[in-house]
């Protein structure tokens, strides 16, 4: 009998994940105002020198929204769109500089993007919505900057990776961080190190290598870093031990759906996040967005990808590439190549065969427009902005619209080799209930699921606290595991009560690929507790 009340808890849990107000931070109902005041008269010389010395701050006053937050810190962000002298800079607020106890809705960091190289203003808003269902991912929404006294735009406000971020997606801020370097800031590398990829994840025999790739935001991890890649080189079977595979698939499957060539799939494979969670595993998180979506076209060369290119990109780029050791040595496993084509699929699926991510596009576009107007800052004309999810923008840098880059990526991806085979079909995922009128009470979870198109592998992971490490178990189509009759597509597994909650999803596999239920499960995953079940 179908469990209604897992269906229902799964919608709820969809609605809390995307249920937006005004009074959240990064809500794209509200553009926010935010007001940057200097003590001194020279504060733009002053942001500029700090910027092209280090990572200094300079105090500040600051206001959100009409609250006022003294003594915070202020510096331009350290981005390729940092001009001195320019008006309009990414910047990086520290409310909590001075007072410790000083933040903003429990936001300690504000991050402030100029939204470099994307006439259409959505890029980072769309591109971290869109990652957001399947792996941690920072948030973000629009700002109205005002700096100095002086009007400085509508900017993108994004949601640091600090520690409310990985106390809020990892339940610890204690492992190590780390970010790839912008290669704009590769300087003073030893001449012994590989040149070419700043956080490609090479094996280095000299550790001075990765403090020139990697800026550290954490006391330790060096040594972790190091194995890592010792391990990418060395011994790839024990990767589970060290990196959050399937994570690290989704991430790259972003990567690769979205043409978001400025991360680790790009020529310099930088900006991104590596965080070592709770149990000891590097995962990954999505860096800056505003190059998404073909907006940097750059692979292996200083020649940029034409637009045809960016359409067609193939999502096995650096399958077979020595210097994408990650890339290569994931989908060299036939079982984690299946998943990363699954990951795909997915997100075309839930995002733009069905046309949404254009229509999420226009919203956002449409909620600032009148902003963005008003802008004597705007880094484009507002034509060039209304028109940028259509058509290309610029005769020089030539930024594909976003419109016009994923309706021909999208039907190009569904029509791939690689993804045009035939995963598994899951569905009825029920947990068995103690019979009506019986004595005897359910103690064990028993799960069951219908699993159709020829499956050769079907699992169910599974945890009993959202503290705890996933574990998984085989499930069985064979008469004995409470499913049915041998052979009847249906698959059951038992999993012992080690309290009085299951959290679970099931993962299906056949020759033609791998599927899982529900199809969203990073952030949306079945659920069952023994009081219920025996009710």
């Amino acid at each position: 009998m179908k469990t209604f009340y897992l269906t229902l808890c799964c919608a709820l849990l969809s609605l809390a994940a995307t249920a937006q107000t005004a009074d959240d931070f990064y809500s794209t109902e509200a553009i926010r105002k935010i007001e940057v005041a200097f003590s001194q008269d020279n504060w733009r010389d002053q942001l500029d020198s700090l910027r092209l010395m280090g990572d200094d701050l300079l105090l500040a006053t600051v206001s959100i929204d009409g609250k006022t937050y003294p003594y915070a810190g202020v510096r331009y962000r350290a981005r390729k769109g940092f001009e001195p002298g320019e008006a309009r800079n990414g910047l990086h607020i520290e409310l909590d500089y001075f007072d410790s106890e000083q933040h903003h809705m429990g936001y300690r960091t504000v991050v402030l993007s100029q939204a470099l190289r994307d006439p259409s203003m959505v890029r980072e808003v769309l591109g971290y919505e869109i990652a957001g269902n399947y792996m941690p991912t920072p948030r973000a929404n629009y700002a109205q900057l005002t700096l100095g006294g002086q009007p400085a735009g509508v900017y993108i406000n994004v949601e640091a990776v600090d520690e409310v971020f990985l106390q809020k997606h990892f339940g610890s801020e204690d492992g190590a961080l780390f970010k790839a370097k912008d290669y704009t800031r590769y300087n003073d590398v030893p001449s012994d190190c590989q040149i070419g990829a700043q956080g490609a994840l090479l094996h280095e025999s000299n550790a001075a290598c990765y403090f020139a790739n990697f800026d550290k935001h954490s006391e330790d991890g060096w040594k972790e870093l190091m194995e890592l890649t010792r391990i990418l080189k060395e011994a790839p079977e024990q990767l589970p031990q060290v990196l959050d595979i399937d994570r690290t698939l989704w991430w790259l499957a972003f990567n690769a759906t979205t043409a978001s060539l400025n991360s680790y799939s790009g020529r310099y494979a930088e900006n991104f996040y590596l965080y070592q969670d709770r149990f000891g595993r590097f995962v990954p998180i999505v860096g800056d967005l505003n190059l998404a979506f073909g907006s940097y076209k750059n692979i292996n060369t200083d020649r940029p990808l034409g637009l045809k290119a960016l359409q067609t990109l193939d999502p096995l780029l650096h399958a077979d590439n020595k210097d994408r050791p990650l890339i290569k040595a994931l989908l060299s496993n036939d079982t984690y190549r299946k998943i990363y084509l699954d990951h795909i699929r997915t997100i075309v699926e839930d995002h733009f065969r069905n046309g949404d991510y254009a229509k999420r596009a226009e919203e956002l576009q449409r909620s600032i427009q009148v902003a963005y107007s008003q802008d004597s800052n705007k880094p484009y004309e507002f034509d060039q902005f209304k028109s940028a999810l259509d058509k290309t923008i610029g005769s020089r840098s030539k930024i594909p619209g976003i419109r016009e880059l994923m309706g021909k990526r999208e039907r190009y991806l569904r029509k791939h080799p690689a993804l045009r085979t035939i995963p598994p079909v899951v569905s009825s995922v029920d947990v068995l209930r103690r019979a009506r009128f019986s004595n005897s009470s359910v103690d064990k979870f028993s799960v069951t699921a219908v699993v159709e198109k020829r499956p050769t592998r079907v699992k169910l992971y599974y945890r009993h606290a959202d503290d705890q490490d996933w574990q998984w178990t085989y499930m069985y189509d064979d008469g004995e595991h409470n499913d049915g009759d041998a052979g009847d597509d249906k698959y059951g597994a038992m999993v012992s009560a080690n309290g009085s909650d299951l959290e679970y999803y099931v993962e299906a596999e056949n020759n033609g690929g791998m599927t899982y239920e529900p199809r969203d499960y990073p952030v949306r995953r079945y659920n069952a507790n023994l009081d219920e079940l025996n009710q």
